[in-house]
């Protein structure tokens, strides 16, 4: 026991002092839209007006509403003078917790094995980059593992509870409590063993249905398969390792399962990841989403070179893993993002770059107001607890709320219109298409369009746009 809380303090130690430079920063991309503006609210106003709010995709707050991780958030926002440190801090934690339980789960191929499987699994680009983002990933991640290693351990009931908390706090979580079922068929014997553990872990699989068949996004007779593979061919060039990593795992936690020398819970696990990804989100497919897989994925690997090869390669696999890690942590192996979509920065530390970009141009919009911004800067500018702004920008909006009056106003009214400033940021949501389209319609009118403001970090650019007469 003390050698085990040893190993999880050096791993929490040694996850806090490489990611210390990111204790203050604010949270990225689709937690800053989703999670952490709906924990404001309920910081702010409590739960009941936010479930009344309209969701992100209309510029509200209430999205991850019901999440453990909002509340724990909301209750982090309400109780701590610095409270992205203490989230971050936490989030440190739980990434130590999931790394642990990696290494719990590799402790059979023999201690050096397992440092050394935690360690590939710990130093993944995808996984470094949700250490620091202050999102959902590394809480489900964490609950989905230990759940793991409890159903291992014939704890079923700790098992079903982890991996409810999984599904929780957030609705991809929902793979872990699929495991289960899966598992429960192939591991027990007898019907009524099978019936009793498939249905004890069901209870979030129904809300989850529910959850799905009440949803706006879900359309149940469009081709899944077709829209799948159009995502895997977009998003793969932009990142492959995941990709590979998960395919590679999978392959192996099958070869292993046939010899009996893997437990059936592993492979349910890429049987749920794979079913719930491929036929309830194939639309979002993100690289983020499988940090939930890459825990099996880099076991199985590990433990197929254990078993063919010996502990040698085993050792050679993780170095390998470690030193593509090393050598692309920022991104450096992959195809430049085309735009500033944070969903495929999130794929290294490279994001760090667009994260930069983004409090530089919220603090741009804070001081050359009025101005109309898209997504994610609204939500940047008008919630200050996050981080990027000292107070909401006066006078400044979302332009899809003002992208007709906007239109009226420069067709009609040129010679009356004060100056108009618009963000620039090449991203791909509807709010950058009205400013496409509204800088495109000024142009044809003869207006003035002049670049007032530049941010630029690496790859990634966006700009204030003065519009007038």
């Amino acid at each position: 026991m003390k050698r085990q809380l040893l190993a999880a303090g050096v791993l929490f130690v040694g996850i806090c002092v490489f990611n210390w430079h990111a204790i203050d920063d604010p949270p990225f991309w689709d937690a800053a839209i989703g999670m952490h503006p709906a924990a404001i609210w309920i910081s702010e106003k409590g739960l009941s007006d936010l479930l009344n709010q309209p969701p992100c995709q209309r510029g509200g707050p209430n999205t991850h509403s019901l999440s453990l991780g909002t509340f724990v958030a909301a209750g982090c926002y309400r109780l701590f003078e610095h409270p992205l440190r203490i989230m971050h801090i936490g989030t440190f934690a739980l990434a130590a917790a999931a790394a642990f339980g990696v290494y719990q789960l590799a402790f059979p191929l023999g201690t050096w094995p397992a440092i050394a499987t935690a360690a590939a699994f710990a130093t993944f680009p995808a996984m470094m980059a949700q250490m620091q983002a202050l999102y959902l990933e590394i809480p489900m991640t964490a609950c989905a593992i230990w759940s793991l290693i409890a159903w291992r351990a014939d704890r079923r009931k700790l098992a079903i509870l982890l991996a409810t908390l999984a599904f929780w706090f957030c609705e991809r979580g929902i793979v872990a409590p699929g495991a289960l079922v899966i598992a429960g068929f192939i591991d027990e014997k007898g019907f009524w063993r099978r019936v009793r553990w498939s249905v004890a872990a069901a209870p979030a699989l129904v809300i989850f249905a529910v959850q799905r068949y009440k949803s706006p996004h879900v359309d149940f007779t469009r081709p899944h398969l077709n829209i799948l593979l159009g995502n895997l061919g977009g998003r793969f060039s932009a990142a492959w390792d995941v990709y590979m990593v998960t395919a590679l795992g999978f392959a192996a936690a099958y070869l292993i399962w046939t010899t009996n020398k893997l437990p059936a819970i592993f492979l349910a696990t890429f049987a749920a990841f794979f079913l719930v990804s491929g036929f309830i989100f194939p639309t979002y497919l993100l690289p983020r989403y499988f940090v939930l897989a890459l825990p099996v994925a880099t076991l199985a690997i590990v433990t197929l070179l254990n078993e063919r090869l010996g502990q040698r390669a085993a050792f050679a696999g993780c170095a390998v893993l470690m030193a593509y890690a090393a050598v692309n942590h920022r991104g450096a192996l992959f195809q430049a993002n085309p735009t500033n979509e944070g969903s495929i920065a999130e794929r290294s530390l490279e994001y760090r770059d667009l994260l930069a970009v983004h409090r530089d141009c919220a603090k741009g919009i804070e001081t050359n107001w009025p101005s109309f911004y898209g997504y994610p800067e609204h939500f940047l500018v008008s919630y200050p607890k996050m981080g990027y702004v000292a107070q909401p920008a006066p006078w400044s909006a979302l332009v899809a709320e003002h992208v007709t009056n906007l239109e009226t106003l420069i067709r009609r009214h040129p010679e009356r219109s004060p100056t108009l400033r618009f963000v620039y940021d090449w991203s791909q949501g509807a709010g950058a298409e009205y400013v496409r389209k509204l800088l495109a319609l000024a142009k044809e009118h003869g207006w003035r369009v002049e670049e007032a403001k530049r941010f630029e970090r690496g790859r990634y650019i966006a700009k204030i746009v003065e519009v007038s007469p």
